[in-house]
Parts: structure tokens; sequence; C-alpha cells
């Protein structure tokens, strides 16, 4: 054979044997978040007593929910909306948004947001439906009942401040449902029984970046999962957020402490 069309031939093997691997790193990722805004975490008779009786009056006759009128719920959806500012900028990120009082769910698979839209968009429910009122924790119904309705999601980021006899029935959850649960635990919820490593209790809305870095990690398995067939992502490596699933660097705001609201929600009374 021809010495050239030797050397041809060995720099075509050589250039095959050092090409990556490609994988889809594109693929965007849906993340469904759900905010608890039952009894165990609003205590709306008592956070009512924030605003004066002309507000509180105008909010009793109004389908909006501003924050001054539930202080803890802005809170919480505002540290959501931090976490999803948290996350890798690489990422595509289809959003999903829900919220629960009692058992029941609101827009399970009825919106879809960006991470650019998301704080503004998902605002406009929140605060459109947060009036209907509060009602006492039922997470295994919200569980069983309302999540089967989720489509096309990814990874689960449930907050939820059940108390422990909830959390044992309602979790873990199915795991055909999503490649990965995320459970961020409020007012002393601890859900590290059943997501060891993707679970993390919270005594103030600090480090929502530890939240991200969980749904970063998550990717990064269900990347792999799909160049690898056969990669279990519950067995990925995901708990290398933070050395602690716990980051308490306070507590939850004081119900009687003055609630000065984000810049997020500012509100007009029509």
């Amino acid at each position: 054979m021809n010495p050239q069309a030797i050397m041809f031939l060995i720099a075509v093997i050589s250039l095959t044997d050092c090409a990556p691997l490609t994988s889809d790193s594109s693929s965007p990722l849906s993340v469904l978040f759900v905010n608890d805004f039952t009894l165990n975490f609003v205590e709306d008779d008592v956070a009512l007593n924030f605003i004066d009786d002309v507000v509180q009056k105008t909010a009793q006759k109004s389908t909006k929910c501003p924050a001054s009128v539930y202080p803890e719920a802005a809170q919480q959806f505002d540290y959501t909306t931090a976490v999803v500012e948290a996350i890798d900028s690489s990422i595509e990120l289809t959003l999903q948004y829900d919220f629960y009082r009692g058992g029941k769910g609101n827009f399970l698979n009825g919106f879809r947001f960006t991470r650019d839209d998301f704080a503004h968009d998902a605002g406009v429910l929140f605060r459109d439906f947060c009036l209907e009122g509060p009602e006492q924790s039922d997470l295994p119904t919200y569980v069983h009942n309302e999540l089967q309705h989720a489509q096309d999601v990814d990874v689960l980021v449930l907050f939820t401040a059940a108390p422990a006899s909830e959390l044992a029935a309602a979790l873990p959850i199915d795991a055909d449902m999503f490649k990965a649960v995320v459970v961020v635990g409020l007012n002393g919820a601890d859900a590290a029984a059943f997501y060891p490593d993707t679970s993390i209790s919270i005594s103030d809305f600090a480090s929502p970046e530890t939240v991200a870095c969980m749904i970063n990690s998550a990717y990064s398995d269900i990347q792999q999962a799909r160049a690898e067939p056969g990669y279990d992502v519950r067995q990925g490596l995901i708990n290398g957020c933070n050395g602690s699933r716990r980051v308490s660097t306070g507590q939850l705001r004081s119900r009687n402490e003055e609630f000065i609201p984000s810049s997020r929600f500012i509100f007009h009374w029509i």
C-alpha cells in the first residue's frame, strides 16, 4: 500500500478515537416548584394584623393577595424566585409553578414559564389566588391526588411545612413521576428520612443557591442518564451542594415583626 495512504488511514483512525462524546447538553430542564401556603406555614389571622383596617377591608373584597396581607407567603415566593435565578444560566429552563392550601393544587400542567418571566408571570398567579385563604395542611392528599396531573416535569421542588406524620404518609413520591425530587422543609419540616441527599431544612430564607445547586446537579445526572443507558439518576452524587442539609442563619421572620414587602411585590389597589 502507498505509504501516504497508510498515513492517511492512521490519521483517520486517530481522529475517530479522539473525537469527544457528544451529549445533548442543550436539552431543556423542566422544573416544577410547589409552595406551601397552608396554615402550617401561613397564619392568615395573624398575618392580617400587619396591615391597617382600611387595607384589610379592601383586601377582603379583593381577589388579589399582596405581600402585605400574607407576608410569609410573599417571602416564600420571593425565595422560590431567588432559587430560579441561582440555577446555572447555561441550563435552558421550562418552569411550572403551583401552591397548595389544604390538599388542593391550582396550576398543575396549566402554565409554562421561562427563567426570565417567572418572577412576574408566576407572581401574577400567586397574588391572584392567595386570598382564597390558607387551610390546614393535607400534604398526602396533594401528593397522591394532585401531583398526578403534573406532566413533562423532570425535577420537583417541594416546599413544605407539613408535620412528620404527613411527611410519612406522603413521601417518598412515586419514583416514576419525576427524575429527581428536592424537598425544602419549612418551620421544622424535615424530609431527610425520604430524600437524604436532596432535602434541606431552612429556618430562614437564606442560601437559595444551595437549592439551586441540587437542581443543577440533578440536571447533570439526567444528562448522564441520557448518555449512559441504565444510569440511575437517583443514585447520582447530588448531595455535594452543602456539607449540612440545614441552612439556618437565622429564624423565620417573627410574626410580630414589621414586614417590608420585597421590591418584586409592589401592588396597587384599584
